[in-house]
């Protein structure tokens, strides 16, 4: 290590000023250097600033591309190399920081190479030490924390730029190294974290404590590397400690110019200019502020003890603030349905740690220095503190239920889809006892905008917008309503003519949907009514289907087949392979004329325009194919997976075991129901048969029997004869999948 002294004296004055002398000149430090400190880590750790120093020293100089890739490798191996070491535990002990501070000290000076090409390596090298480091090293790192946040700062217009922030973000855009400055400032909020970072960065506005309204608001700039850098597990109590005041503030200071300005108190146009003018900032930054606060909604693992103090705030917002509305509720949808993983998980998460997670794209190529230590920060949280979380939320339910219902009554359009995100997320974590308290406000409420959308109708207008987000929330409360049968037939009956008549496509979508969630949620109301309501529902309203609405008809139509499916199973599995009873006999004739009946419609949706809409047409062929009761199918011997109606599970419905005798039995059955298709009055009919038939085929060969192969390509060949483009092209397909 001695020889270092040597080098960085004596041999860099004489290393010939040519790129391959520098290159490898870089080269013999760096490698020297690391030979060194593997052998001996003690002295290695001493003589790091040194090392990096004479390295840095080569930045210094007007350097070719090549050469300066190699200098910046060489310095980033040395601080990969000895970072780790450096750090111990959560702080940085006397030894380690004395060598970390001549490291900072040595990249202060890289500020002098501002205005050179070579000084976006010295921004590279900043923020991997701020993203290594990170809290740890905070009174380390403060010195260079600050001269970044200065060097930005002086991007800025110095004119004052409360509000402008158009022009600000334009300014810092167009700043020299306006990428790498952003660089090191995100690196240092992800691994400071928000608090520590205010700490060395506070925001200059008013606080609570603050009588004087008066402020330069120069540090607002800031806020949206914040908003983009929030790393998950972020306590919620930052924000409701270092910006929750100052958002109540600007608050109450916007409410005072308010009053004095409708109150007429001020007779001097240019005062009343000036104060319109401030109450304006106001609100720009006030929305700026609370914009962060999605950010601190990922994972945070103090709900319990920090989500009483905003979540009045919140409340206010979504009734009053109609700027501010939307991202109350972003963010307390963002809350709960990170929660709900972690619960929905069942085992302990560990969030992401510093170097792991980016919220978007950010302007830097290379991996961050320091990206395999295990000193930063890394938050865990176990599905026991999120349920407890979730039932912190779920108290204030009766509270924010009643004002998302008023509010949704009188918002506008595009706040809509944000108010009923956030109701579902709500209702998802609340007892039934709370749902069944707003059910029937709903159901009010639904009546008469229905009624006022007839009633503009009837005048020439028509406005369903409000009628379809009511819908939909509804669709939110089968969950809770599913034990009482009674409230769910009165539900389907009530929506029952949207879908068997000719109306809107959106109403017709949202009815089909509430019959969708009774099928996921509700087995017992749709193993009694199948038969008398679902069936005849879904066939009814076959014409009148809008091509818009013939997706959510498929689900309708394989999740009933499912639930239909799982009850024969279990009531199968529960006679304990006795003869089987009439009841389950009964689902089992329900099976085979569902199937029977519905076939034609699936095959036809494989010929829609919509995408979707085909995929799910093909999904729910091959769930028709493997439960099809064909004649002599012991029903004895059905096996399919027991799960629960609202898991959502993928794939195709089975009466029983893929590849055994009786599946087999089903497919070859059901593909000798779609051959009838073939005999359709219509080439789009015939064509579509075709299509369907290449897809059973593609998917079951092993279960269709040579002979009905056979008799399969006989008949694709005759059609081949047609003159008709479509119908050649499916005939071709099918002779390929036979």
């Amino acid at each position: 290590f001695s020889l270092f002294g040597a080098l960085h004296a004596s041999v860099l004055p004489l290393v010939p000023n040519s790129p391959a002398s520098l290159a490898s000149y870089g080269d013999a430090v760096g490698s020297s250097f690391v030979a060194a400190y593997l052998h001996d880590r003690d002295q290695g750790r001493l003589a790091l600033p040194r090392a990096f120093a004479t390295l840095f020293e080569l930045l210094k100089r007007e350097l070719p591309a090549g050469v300066v890739i190699r200098v910046q490798s060489a310095a980033r191996d040395l601080l990969i190399l000895t970072l780790d070491d450096l750090l111990i535990g959560e702080a940085v002990a006397s030894a380690q920081s004395t060598a970390l501070r001549k490291v900072v000290a040595t990249l202060l000076e890289g500020f002098a190479l501002s205005y050179r090409a070579n000084f976006a390596v010295v921004l590279d090298l900043i923020a991997g030490v701020l993203l290594a480091v990170g809290g740890r090293g905070v009174q380390v790192l403060e010195p260079l924390l600050r001269r970044v946040l200065a060097k930005q700062e002086e991007s800025l217009p110095k004119h004052n730029l409360q509000g402008d922030h158009n022009a600000t973000a334009a300014a810092l855009l167009a700043s020299p190294h306006s990428s790498g400055l952003h660089f090191c400032l995100a690196s240092a909020v992800r691994s400071l974290r928000p608090s520590l970072f205010f700490q060395v960065y506070p925001l200059d506005l008013p606080g609570p404590d603050d009588e004087d309204g008066s402020f330069q608001a120069r540090r607002v700039w800031v806020l949206p590397i914040v908003r983009e850098n929030v790393m998950p597990g972020t306590p919620l109590k930052t924000f409701v400690d270092l910006l929750l005041p100052h958002a109540k503030r600007l608050t109450q200071l916007e409410e005072e110019l308010g009053f004095e300005l409708e109150g007429g108190m001020m007779d001097n146009p240019q005062e009343i200019e000036k104060k319109r003018l401030l109450k304006k900032q106001y609100r720009t930054i006030l929305s700026q502020l609370w914009s962060l606060f999605p950010s601190f909604c990922d994972t945070p693992v103090d709900v319990v003890t920090s989500f009483p103090s905003v979540a009045r705030q919140l409340g206010r917002l979504i009734k009053e603030d109609r700027d501010l509305r939307t991202v109350a509720c972003k963010g307390l949808s963002s809350l709960i349905r990170s929660l709900r993983v972690v619960v929905e998980g069942g085992t302990e998460v560990e969030l992401p740690s510093v170097w792991e997670h980016t919220h978007g794209p950010l302007p830097f190529t290379t991996r961050p220095i320091g990206a395999h230590n295990t000193g930063a920060m890394v938050t865990t949280i176990t599905p026991e503190q999120a349920n407890a979380s979730l039932a912190a939320i779920a108290k204030y339910a009766p509270q924010f239920l009643p004002i998302l219902f008023n509010t949704v009554s009188s918002a506008p359009a595009h706040h809509l889809s944000d108010l009923h995100a956030l109701v579902s997320d709500i209702l998802s974590i609340v007892t039934r006892e709370t749902a069944l308290k707003h059910y029937k406000q709903v159901l009010g409420a639904y009546d008469q905008a229905a009624a006022a959308a007839d009633k503009a109708r009837a005048t020439g207008g028509s406005d369903r917008h409000m009628q379809i987000i009511l819908m939909s929330i509804l669709a939110d409360f089968v969950g809770h309503i599913k034990s009482n049968l009674q409230m769910v037939h009165s539900l389907v009956t009530k929506f029952r003519p949207y879908m068997t008549q000719n109306n809107e496509a959106g109403l017709q979508k949202k009815a089909y949907k509430i019959l969708l969630r009774v099928c996921q949620v509700a087995p017992e109301f749709v193993v009694k009514h199948a038969r008398g309501l679902i069936l005849p529902l879904i066939m009814g309203g076959l014409s009148s289907c809008a091509p818009s609405a013939k997706q959510l008809r498929l689900r309708c139509t394989e999740e009933l087949l499912r639930t239909l499916v799982r009850t024969l199973a279990d009531g199968v599995a529960s006679s304990g392979g006795d003869s089987v009873p009439m009841e389950i006999v009964g689902i089992g004739q329900t099976i085979n004329q569902m199937l029977t009946e519905c076939t034609s419609e699936v095959i036809l949706c494989l010929k829609e325009n919509n995408g979707k809409t085909r995929a799910e047409a093909t999904s729910v062929l091959s769930s028709f194919a493997l439960c099809y009761p064909a004649g002599g199918v012991d029903l004895s011997k059905v096996r399919t997976p027991r799960r629960a109606p609202a898991s959502g599970e993928a794939g195709p419905v089975r009466l029983f075991p893929e590849h055994s005798v009786e599946c087999g039995q089903c497919v070859d059955g059901y593909v000798r129901l779609v051959v009838a298709g073939l005999a359709g009055r219509t080439y789009v009919m015939i064509s579509a048969t075709m299509k369907a038939l290449a897809h059973l085929l593609s998917r079951f060969r092993s279960m269709v029997s040579g002979e009905l192969m056979h008799a399969l390509v006989k008949v694709a060949q005759t059609l081949m004869g047609l003159d008709v483009r479509e119908i050649q092209r499916e005939a071709l397909g099918l002779m390929k999948a036979s």
